[in-house]
């Protein structure tokens, strides 16, 4: 084993170590508790190529990385964050181990900044702590980034584009394709590997030809023309409508979002210019980067996790920028040394009170049984041995190593465990269990966003006595999932010990409802579903 390969299996372990301490014994919430229900009813439904929710396909999202999370869980025994997120953590921790070990291939110190400057990015970070369904295909893109640039056999890096793109489609569906094939392809464009861009093209063409006809077979097996046609408005036609964001987002707010290590690649490239685009390896990551943002810049639905797999570029851009700098741009680079050997010096005290400040900032926002002892306590032990380990230690590299371990450690067991315990629904659901001796009738709260905070928490019985009032219901798919009727439907049906749940905004407005059918209601219980108020009003006789 080189030394090289050692260090990355350090940074591997390093890595997932702080992952898993930031989930662990936290709540599952935000995005995740979608994939959360998906993994229980492969225990409880079976699967398919979709996964299911209340028995429904979920057609959004394939089922594969679902049933990844049904096993490190148990088949859905063990079910908790840290079991749901430990096939992103792991990918993600080996993503940065990539980024280090092609770093250090290319120039030796780059790879040490470019996996500091990863550390340093909040949402980079953000997406490895749940089911980080786009994590996948930035492994995929970061392995494809060594393949091209270090591997000599083409027969086998071929083979391996190809398995990637079944591997991303099997995930992620079209996008899947999509999202690599252009980033492999800006990457030979770049390089001018006319011959290479040719062949690419054909093969990739011809396996997602091989992709799509099976994808349509499976679904039309599962579900037939119905469900098909689900899964075209809901991964097709959805993203190809009215524009969340303009066509501009992922060069100006995505870029910005995703600082330091977007902008310091940017950064380098724009003083190292002509130096460092000579370079083919450069070349390669820029065009991959460029080509994958203009070509998810095209679908109308824009999310920051659709160009995860571009941030292991940047980050080497600007590890390959920043070792460079003293002679790219001596000016520039003499004010970043200064200033990084000012931050160092003071980061491991900062640290400690950034943990002090989240753990007081978390006391008024927290009540005391919801306050994340276990990562504010882990994090000081981890801030004491990285700075005894970084203490005898100098030179640049290992100063921005410093500025980043310190960064993350404020950031996954300080920030993270704070935002989610905000997210905890426990003790709402808790109270609004308490009071419903019947069905439990969620009033206005939409259908696969805030709701599913409270379904996380029920069992299969109680999810069969939930019932959605919308102020108009149809027989879409997901009304079907989410079962729906109107408030005059349901007030023929709503009867002594139910329960209905209302955000406080619309607290008002039910109550005038309640008040002119008739229908009574007891104290209201108030509380948090997610980080927003809501009562449970109990039926009365």
């Amino acid at each position: 084993m080189t030394e090289l390969t050692r260090k990355s299996i350090y940074c591997f372990l390093i890595v997932f170590g702080l992952l898993s301490l930031a989930v662990a014994g936290l709540e599952i919430a935000r995005i995740d508790v979608r994939f959360a229900i998906m993994t229980g009813e492969i225990a409880t439904r079976g699967g398919g190529v979709f996964p299911t929710v209340n028995g429904f396909s979920y057609a959004d999202y394939f089922s594969p990385y679902v049933f990844l999370s049904y096993l490190t869980s148990g088949g859905a025994r063990w079910l908790n964050l840290w079991t749901l997120a430990l096939p992103t953590m792991l990918l993600g921790a080996y993503t940065v181990a990539m980024t280090f070990f092609i770093g250090e291939k290319t120039r030796p110190g780059s790879g040490m900044i470019a996996a500091a400057m990863l550390g340093m990015t909040w949402e980079f970070w953000n997406l490895l702590l749940g089911f980080g369904i786009d994590v996948p295909v930035m492994a995929a893109a970061v392995t494809m980034l060594y393949l091209l640039g270090f591997h000599h056999r083409q027969w086998f890096t071929a083979a391996a584009f190809a398995a990637l793109l079944i591997f991303s489609f099997a995930i992620r569906g079209p996008f899947g394709l999509i999202m690599p094939g252009a980033f492999v392809g800006g990457w030979l464009l770049a390089r001018r590997e006319w011959k290479l861009v040719i062949a690419y093209g054909v093969m990739g063409a011809a396996v997602s030809v091989a992709c799509v006809a099976v994808g349509i077979y499976l679904i039309y097996r599962q579900g037939g023309r119905e469900l098909f046609d689900v899964f075209w408005a809901w991964q097709i036609t959805s993203r190809l409508g009215q524009s969340n964001y303009g066509p501009h987002y992922y060069f100006t707010n995505a870029i910005a979002s995703f600082a330091p290590v977007t902008l310091f690649g940017v950064a380098s490239i724009a003083c190292g210019r002509g130096k460092l685009l000579s370079r083919p390896e450069v070349a390669g990551w820029l065009g991959a980067l460029l080509l994958t943002i203009i070509v998810i810049s095209i679908p109308s639905c824009k999310h920051l996790r659709y160009i995860a797999l571009t941030l292991p570029g940047f980050a080497l851009l600007a590890g390959t920028g920043i070792s460079d700098a003293d002679t790219l741009c001596p000016r520039i680079s003499n004010w970043l040394n200064k200033l990084v050997h000012l931050l160092a010096t003071i980061i491991f005290p900062v640290s400690l009170i950034g943990l002090a400040a989240t753990a007081v900032v978390g006391w008024f926002m927290l009540s005391p049984v919801e306050l994340p002892i276990f990562q504010w306590g882990s994090g000081v032990v981890a801030a004491l041995l990285m700075y005894g380990f970084f203490k005898p230690r100098t030179g640049k590299t290992f100063e921005w190593l410093k500025l980043s371990g310190f960064a993350a450690i404020i950031m996954l067991l300080g920030v993270f465990p704070v935002m989610i315990e905000r997210e905890s629904s426990r003790e709402f659901v808790a109270a609004a269990e308490s009071l419903r001796h019947g069905r439990v009738w969620l009033y206005q709260i939409g259908q696969d966003h805030d709701d599913l905070k409270y379904v996380i928490h029920l069992d299969e019985s109680g999810r069969r006595d939930l019932r959605y009032i919308q102020s108009g219901s149809s027989a879409t798919h997901l009304d079907r999932m989410y079962p729906s009727t109107t408030f005059a439907e349901a007030a023929k049906t709503i009867k002594n010990g139910d329960v209905i749940i209302v955000s406080g905004k619309r607290e008002a407005e039910l109550k005038q409802l309640l008040q002119a059918s008739g229908i009574k209601y007891g104290k209201p219980q108030s509380g948090h579903l997610g980080r927003k108020k809501h009562l449970a009003l109990p039926v009365l006789d």
